[in-house]
């Protein structure tokens, strides 16, 4: 493996990517060696999809139980990569305002990718299948 500070070279970047190395990426949760590194921070379209959790190297993450920042359904946007009319739900959170479960949109955080999310003891009555369904 190169070492120094000039071992990678530096591409021009495009994106939001905030790694300035190929490693472990905390923002997507997954490993990116150079050539997915470069990706991240150069291609919108594939930078978008590790966003939504659909990147290379990702896994969809189902949390069972509801994170304990996770507040009331407050909304719900048209998913504009999804097929036909799917509206995702937004919930209200302590820690970044609003939410999403487990679909990355606009502004949104995304539950299923944030480090923040904390483990909530919800009482059974507040797990609801709907809360707990995939959207693919």
């Amino acid at each position: 493996m190169p070492e120094g500070p000039n071992a990678y070279p530096i591409y021009p970047e495009t994106t939001d990517c905030e790694c300035k190395l190929p490693s472990y990426c905390q923002r997507h949760r997954c490993e990116k060696p150079d050539d997915l590194h470069r990706l991240c921070q150069t291609n919108p379209r594939i930078f978008d999809l590790w966003e939504r959790g659909l990147g290379p190297g990702q896994t969809r993450v189902t949390r069972q139980t509801p994170c304990r920042h996770k507040g009331e359904h407050v909304d719900e946007v048209l998913c504009k990569s999804c097929q036909g009319h799917v509206r995702i739900k937004i919930f209200s959170c302590q820690l970044h305002g609003r939410c999403s479960l487990s679909t990355k949109v606009a502004a949104f955080v995304c539950c299923a990718l944030c480090t923040d999310y904390e483990l909530g003891i919800a009482p059974a009555a507040l797990l609801t299948t709907k809360d707990l369904l995939i959207h693919s």
